[in-house]
């Protein structure tokens, strides 16, 4: 392979890219709306969409980075050895010499640089409200990790992440795509944001003693009850659905937004998954239908941490199905 084209593809693939679907899927819901509009330009769609990916990636990598300057990435792997129930090393590539600390700094640097010209082209062409969109992006993502403020070492992690996936990017695109706000679709940017906020905060569930380890305090860490962290998860899974139904009694949406619901079973199953992870964390579980029998998944099972990949990917599909059902929805019914 090309060594230019292997470097592409080695950062591409080292920063998260699995990640994707929680901020792609959800920003084409924000298209099938603005596709409707009389000012919906696709060029300027295609732009908005490669702008959250380059910006999405940067952010993760920004994420290791700053986490790696906290405490070196292989800590996961000695509480591992310790006996902890811990992931493998979240950034291998560094851990390994792979790469440098300084070569990951310039790369999410340059990923965030993509995404800022992109912006300016946006911007030519549907003025300046979309910078007020990147300038929040830009302090929210540094802010997330990095010093001083690191709002995902103080409990804000999970809220940014729901803000950023869920009103933030949604309106941003909707925005670039037909150059208009919409705040009534609020009703629905705000349930995908807490459907994104579900997948990190499971995520943080499992992962309190590590985050502990490294001084993270996450949303998780400061509850520091399984059971209450248990019902605030319940909570989470639950309000998409009780802002959608609200949203059609109030008559913002038709009827069809029902179908919603047949997504509900799915947030059961990974409330289920969760139960049994708080009261018998060794119970094991085979992958159900509607996860997915996954790369990823698979992976897990050989390197032992499929108790963490089953919950993390139902999670993640929860969402990724749900935003199918608004996305056909919106491009059916004006």
């Amino acid at each position: 392979m090309n060594v230019y084209l292997y470097k592409i593809y080695f950062w591409y693939k080292n920063s998260r890219p699995r990640a994707l679907p929680q901020s792609i899927i959800p920003i084409f819901i924000a298209i099938a709306y603005a596709s409707h509009k009389p000012g919906f330009s696709i060029p300027m769609s295609v732009l908005a969409i490669i702008g959250v990916v380059f910006a999405h990636l940067g952010a993760n990598l920004f994420d290791d980075y700053f986490d790696n300057k906290k405490s070196k990435s292989d800590l996961r792997e000695r509480l591992k050895h310790q006996g902890f129930r811990a992931r493998i090393a979240k950034c291998p590539y560094l851990t390994s010499g792979k790469a440098t600390e300084k070569e990951l700094l310039t790369v999410a640097s340059l990923f965030f640089i993509i995404g800022g010209i992109i912006s300016i082209i946006i911007y030519l062409n549907r003025g300046e409200v979309i910078l007020y969109f990147l300038l929040m992006t830009l302090i929210l993502s540094l802010s997330y990790s990095a010093s001083p403020v690191k709002l995902s070492y103080r409990g804000f992690g999970e809220l940014i992440i729901a803000f950023m996936f869920g009103p933030l990017s949604m309106t941003g695109v909707y925005y670039s795509a037909c150059g208009e706000i919409n705040w009534s679709l609020l009703y629905v940017f705000i349930p995908i944001g807490f459907l994104v906020m579900n997948i990190i905060f499971v995520h943080s569930i499992m992962d309190m003693v590590p985050d502990k380890h490294v001084g993270k305090v996450t949303l998780a860490v400061i509850i520091n009850n399984n059971y209450i962290n248990l019902g605030l998860l319940i909570l989470i899974n639950l309000l998409p659905y009780i802002i959608i139904i609200t949203g059609i009694t109030l008559n913002i949406f038709q009827i069809y937004y029902f179908a919603v619901l047949l997504i509900l079973p799915m947030s059961i199953s990974l409330i289920y998954l969760m139960i049994h992870y708080i009261k018998d964390p060794n119970r094991k579980f085979t992958s159900i239908f509607l996860l997915g029998v996954t790369k990823d998944y698979k992976l897990s099972q050989r390197l032992g941490n499929e108790w963490f990949m089953l919950r993390w990917l139902l999670a993640r599909n929860i969402t990724i199905f749900f935003s199918f059902i608004i996305i056909i929805l919106a491009i059916i019914f004006k």
